[in-house]
């Protein structure tokens, strides 16, 4: 088998495993070929597996490229960059130790299936921690937390939902205008303390709503408080509080300039527009920063070294072969469309759900933001301050009170 009919056949394989095509029998058949493979190993195949999908990319990329408008394409390359990022970052997760691990655990006979799946969520875990173990903090929490509720309440004002007439468009781009000032005006400690805050409901929310929506077989992963709020924190490291605050400012910059030049910019797609504000730098800066924060969250897990193309074809062909050993001797189909449409279908069944309980779910999220949850220092409550400042003048009063007592009845004895 040469080269390119190895990839085909790992590249066709690893499709049909993804999209649940491959039967119970047929995946143990293949977890047995990769049970001797080592952790180095491990690590060359998903350098060439990381290949491959960037490869696809490519491909994918160059055969739409006319269907992309000139101010589309300036952000071709960048995007390109981040798309690969973030398969670095996926592969960061599930890296070498995991694969090589979970193969271990295929040899414990004494465990059972149930058993296999809960310790390797264990080994997955343990490598996102190391991406998630410096959670930003906040010194004065609580002072922050109660500026940032007092921000999320002043948006919650009726003027900034009401509809307008179109008498009043004045009045409503003033409204607007506004709206975004108050957005624009939270700090990186601010949304740190806001991207806690959610957190609670939203794991609230997946359990109760979304979990029955999965497959069966990633129900038991999902309905694990512990595990969402892995899950969460990961999107909390890629969702970085000053990355939030760039992203706010710029959009701020770009809507403003929608409101108050609406007609010049009426006609022309959002990649126009962008350019037509001078801001097509400013984003290009922005989806680089966020390709350098993926990269670098990825480099504290996991680096993959550079293996040459003769390499990576003599372990691509390895590999075919271990696992023909195992499934046969026939290759597998190429992909159809309807492979892919399989991968996809949780996904859209997840989707659906979040759209149709949307109002429940912002009403959790609305009642978290619109209350401070954490309890301020004492000196700094007036309420308490005041009541002790009585105290302490009642006491003092009444230890003044016992002292002259006690010397006008020493002055009847003299």
């Amino acid at each position: 088998m040469n080269g390119n009919l190895s990839k085909e056949y790992i590249k066709n394989y690893a499709i049909r495993v993804v999209s649940g095509k491959v039967s119970t029998e047929e995946l143990t058949k293949i977890r047995k070929a990769l049970l001797n493979y080592s952790q180095e190993d491990w690590k060359k195949l998903l350098v060439i597996g990381k290949e491959l999908i960037i490869e696809k990319i490519d491909e994918f990329v160059q055969s739409n490229e006319n269907n992309f408008g000139e101010e589309e394409k300036a952000y071709k390359d960048d995007v390109l960059d981040l798309a690969k990022a973030g398969i670095n970052f996926y592969l960061a997760i599930f890296n070498e130790n995991v694969f090589y691990k979970a193969m271990q655990l295929e040899k414990q006979s004494k465990l059972t299936e149930e058993q296999k799946l809960t310790q390797g969520l264990f080994i997955v875990l343990s490598e996102i921690s190391k991406i998630t173990s410096q959670s930003p903090k906040v010194a004065n929490y609580h002072d922050i937390e109660v500026s940032l509720t007092k921000k999320y309440q002043k948006l919650r004002a009726d003027k900034f939902w009401r509809k307008y007439e179109m008498d009043e468009l004045d009045e409503y781009n003033k409204v607007q205008l506004e709206f975004l000032e108050i957005v624009q005006s939270l700090t990186p400690e601010e949304i740190i303390v806001l991207k806690k805050k959610i957190k609670v409901p939203i794991i609230s929310f997946i359990e109760k709503i979304l979990v029955p929506q999965v497959p069966e077989e990633f129900k038991k992963f999902f309905s694990s408080e512990s595990i969402i709020k892995t899950v969460l924190d990961v999107i909390d490291a890629i969702a970085d509080e000053k990355l939030i605050k760039e992203v706010i400012n710029l959009q701020t910059k770009f809507f403003k300039e929608i409101i108050n030049n609406p007609q010049k910019y009426k006609n022309l797609s959002p990649f126009k527009q962008i350019k037509e504000m001078g801001l097509e730098e400013e984003t290009k800066g922005l989806i680089r920063v966020l390709t350098n924060h993926l990269n670098k969250l990825a480099d504290k897990v996991s680096r993959y070294p550079t293996i040459s193309p003769v390499e990576s074809e003599g372990i691509l062909k390895k590999l075919s072969e271990d696992i023909k050993k195992e499934v046969g001797q026939n290759t597998p189909p190429p992909p159809t469309d309807q492979d892919f449409k399989t991968i996809v279908t949780s996904l859209g069944n997840v989707f659906s759900e979040i759209n149709n309980n949307k109002s429940e779910f912002l009403k959790t999220i609305d009642g978290s933001l619109n209350n401070v949850q954490s309890k301020g220092k004492w000196y700094k409550d007036p309420v308490k301050v005041s009541l002790l400042a009585v105290s302490i003048v009642v006491v003092s009063s009444l230890i003044g009170w016992l002292f002259f007592r006690k010397k006008n009845n020493q002055n009847n004895y003299d």
